[in-house]
């Protein structure tokens, strides 16, 4: 089994004090297991969101794949700050059905940064 890890793009640039932040999306096609992490600085206040989507991606004119969604939540969301003052949230993503994952942040008070975004596949 071999296992590689990438680097997940955040939009705002990571910035948690903007009302929404998505991470990803997490190509999860055709492996047997996934896991993404996020990591945070700062005095982040909100949610964070695992959704997943059963949809085929696109490609953009960069030919990057992207998932038009529709996207559902997967499982709770999970509150910031955490109760045991960490500061990275896991998911382990055992033979999943979707296609990609990704994770949304929506702000309700607080500063912070992303500081870690990173999926990885074991096949």
């Amino acid at each position: 089994m071999s296992v590689r890890s990438v680097a997940l793009p955040s939009t705002n640039n990571g910035d948690l004090s903007q009302a929404t932040v998505t991470i990803g999306p997490f190509d999860v096609r055709s492996i047997p297991a996934a896991a993404v992490q996020i990591g945070w600085s700062g005095s982040p206040v909100g949610t964070l969101q695992l959704q997943g989507t059963t949809g085929q991606p696109t490609q953009s004119s960069n030919q990057a794949n992207t998932w038009p969604g529709p996207w559902a939540v997967i499982g709770s969301p999970v509150s910031l700050p955490l109760s045991t003052g960490g500061t990275s949230q896991a998911w382990d993503l055992a033979q999943t059905g979707m296609s990609a994952v990704q994770v949304v942040y929506t702000r309700t008070s607080g500063t912070g940064t992303v500081t870690l975004a990173t999926g990885q596949q074991k096949t």
